[in-house]
């Protein structure tokens, strides 16, 4: 599989039929010096695409029947060529993006099978001599993204769950750790959605927008109800609390009723006893006296 190569098919890894430089020419049989790279699409006509905003600098059929499509990338520096095409999608001077068809993989001119012949070279070397050009190897190239800042942000909202972003390098993914779509605008978003994943708490904030969370990027704020529901909860746990204080307080009170009651029940006894004693110590007095008397 190739480096580069789907920099150009998107959403297809090409494989590489025949490297940049020196090789056996597949017409002539002769060793030449071969200046692009060859992307094979398992005899697909398959759709090749802008690697990113540019323009058209030149499109049309060349005196081996092949067809051809010269994009310019301002930013890069650099001009790509679109070679053996099928057909064409574009027209010279048009703006094209990544998004932009530039044609379609074909075998016209001298090829030995549905291929793209992709070639590199500095921009300002387009006007020379085809082997004045300056031709480089495609799959040494380090491509890297076009910095773009994404999102906007909104206000400070506390009955939402919001996410604070305070760093201008938060990278925006399509997925939790996903392709990689830009940058975050700095500021308040509104949580969407989270899902943990590769030790990050990841959190939606628009359609096909993540970002991820840590303290260094910034400030997660819960929705209002949210705080809320946690006094809720302790209140209820106190509640529960002082219920279970009661169940115990009155548990005492039984306790010390039925002491009480075994004390009365003691007391009365002993009241009757004495009373008893007393009742007979008076009949024994009676009948001292009236032995006395006899």
């Amino acid at each position: 599989m190739s480096k580069n190569g789907k920099l150009i098919f998107k959403n297809f890894d090409p494989y590489i039929t025949s490297t940049f430089g020196n090789r056996i020419n597949p017409i002539t049989g002769k060793n030449q010096f071969h200046q692009g790279v060859d992307y094979g699409t398992n005899d697909k006509k398959l759709a090749q695409y802008a690697i990113e905003d540019g323009e058209i600098t030149g499109c049309g059929t060349d005196s081996t029947g092949a067809k051809y499509v010269y994009v310019k990338y301002p930013r890069l520096g650099k001009t790509g060529l679109h070679y053996h095409l099928d057909s064409y999608s574009v027209k010279n001077g048009q703006k094209v993006d990544s998004n932009t068809i530039i044609g379609y993989t074909g075998e016209t001119g001298q090829a030995t099978g549905i291929h793209l012949h992709f070639g590199w070279f500095k921009t300002e070397n387009r006007n020379k001599a085809w082997n004045d050009k300056g031709w480089e190897d495609f799959e040494k190239y380090e491509y890297t993204l076009p910095i773009s800042y994404l999102g906007s942000p909104v206000q400070r909202n506390e009955e939402v769950s919001q996410y604070e972003i305070t760093v201008s390098n938060l990278r925006v993914r399509k997925e939790p750790n996903g392709e990689i779509l830009g940058y975050i605008n700095p500021g308040f978003y509104n949580i969407l959605e989270e899902e943990q994943r590769d030790d990050y708490l990841w959190i939606k904030i628009s359609a096909n927008m993540w970002v991820a969370y840590s303290e260094e990027f910034g400030n997660l704020y819960l929705k209002e109800e949210n705080i809320e529901d946690n006094d809720d909860d302790l209140e209820e746990e106190n509640t529960e609390k002082e219920e279970e204080k009661d169940d115990t307080s009155k548990e005492d009170d039984e306790n010390n009723t039925t002491d009480d009651d075994n004390a009365n029940d003691t007391s009365s006894k002993n009241s009757f006893f004495k009373r008893f004693i007393t009742i007979f110590l008076e009949i024994v007095q009676k009948i001292l006296k009236f032995f006395k008397i006899l």
